[in-house]
């Protein structure tokens, strides 16, 4: 269910520029309700920064099972290659 958001958001700037391609890789931040307190791109070898605030924008929203014994803090790859 939420591959198809970060897929959506990489065909939509594959249409705009058809090489791009690369690793973007999300550091995130689960509270104790579940939800994203805080996002950052730690790392983006596409070079393209509208792609990155696009899977930020939708990891965003995703919820969590509250983490048991407070926040907890993620670093997560996105592999983009068109196949």
């Amino acid at each position: 269910r939420r591959k198809g958001a970060i897929k959506a958001c990489y065909e939509k700037e594959l249409r705009r520029n058809p090489s791009l391609a690369g690793r973007i890789t999300l550091r995130f931040t689960i509270g104790t309700s579940g939800r994203i307190t805080s996002i950052n791109a730690s790392q983006n070898t596409t070079g393209d920064e509208a792609i990155a605030s696009c899977i930020i924008s939708k990891v965003q929203d995703w919820k969590f099972d509250p983490p048991s014994g407070g926040a907890v803090t993620f670093t997560y790859p996105f592999i983009l290659e068109a196949r």
